[in-house]
């Protein structure tokens, strides 16, 4: 539906077409979400192209992973669209903002919890990348997102590339991520990746203007060069690998005696003072709100 009531079947067809009319006459005025140029040029990505986008932090690639999938939900019925993340949390921030952009333009889902979502006989997956046993066995002939594709494990993403086999002239691989270390798959896709194979995609700062110059000063004097130009310049970390390890990791932990019990609160037996349903609360849903 549109923001004047139902669309005509001239406008379902332009909408089908792009993904980026689409969020101007429908999700900008139901969520004021304008999408930047970047962001129109993802979810606009011709069908069985793979994409890689190299951002700063909080430029809003979470939020352009969920119109490519929410299009995809709506208007190629049927199809399955999966979101990977290093961790649940993380692949579960995709599905939320998409579920916002299908409550807001009147879908009716039929599978709404952390893990899925549904409608229009679409699916839409979000699994956590933590081990390649857990994302076999699907065939997805929609989006393939892989968020903080940085972070995620050589394993888990040779593990996916077989989803998209069977349909590859459909299927859309968007590999996103911010700079991390230089090595795994993301660093060798942007560095040594094909353009016959890819097509990249560099979001700096100054290309969408969101973010003051005076913050980005502040962050660079309380990170430091080194930690700022991997969250904010997309430059990937050169250090020894080592450096980051496992080991330095669980040593960094550690801690001298066993860890103490939590202790009730206000009296209360149960240390969890709330439980609500997945995306019960919802902030995305009410007019203006920014999926950023």
């Amino acid at each position: 539906m549109s923001a004047h009531g139902k669309p005509s079947e001239l406008q379902i067809g332009a909408y089908r077409l792009s993904p980026s009319v689409w969020a101007d006459r429908e999700l900008k005025p139901r969520l004021g979400l304008d999408l930047d140029q970047w962001q129109r040029k993802l979810v606009s990505a011709p069908r069985g192209s793979r994409q890689c986008l190299l951002t700063y932090r909080q430029s809003g690639k979470s939020t352009a992973a969920a119109v490519a999938a929410s299009h995809s939900m709506i208007f190629r019925p049927g199809s399955t669209s999966l979101a990977i993340a290093p961790s649940q949390r993380q692949s579960a921030e995709v599905a939320r903002r998409a579920r916002a952009i299908l409550i807001a333009t009147g879908q009716k889902l039929t599978v709404d919890n952390l893990f899925e979502l549904g409608c229009n006989g679409s699916r839409l997956v979000a699994l956590p990348g933590s081990s390649d046993d857990t994302v076999r066995g699907l065939s997805v002939d929609a989006e393939l997102i892989i968020d903080e594709a940085a972070r995620v494990d050589d394993e888990i993403y040779n593990a996916c590339r077989p989803m998209i086999a069977r349909h590859a002239d459909k299927a859309r691989l968007l590999v996103m991520s911010t700079a991390w270390l230089s090595s795994g798959f993301f660093h060798d896709i942007w560095t040594n990746g094909s353009e016959q194979d890819w097509q990249k995609t560099r979001v700096l700062p100054e290309d969408t203007g969101r973010i003051p110059p005076a913050f980005l000063d502040a962050e660079r004097r309380a990170l430091g060069d080194r930690a700022y130009d991997r969250e904010y310049r997309c430059k990937f970390d050169s250090s020894d690998v080592n450096a980051f390890s496992w080991d330095r990791i669980d040593a960094a932990f550690d801690t001298e005696g066993p860890t103490p019990p939590l202790k009730p609160t206000y009296g209360e037996e149960d240390p969890v003072v709330a439980r609500e349903l997945a995306f019960a609360d919802d902030p995305f849903r009410t007019r203006g709100s920014a999926l950023r």
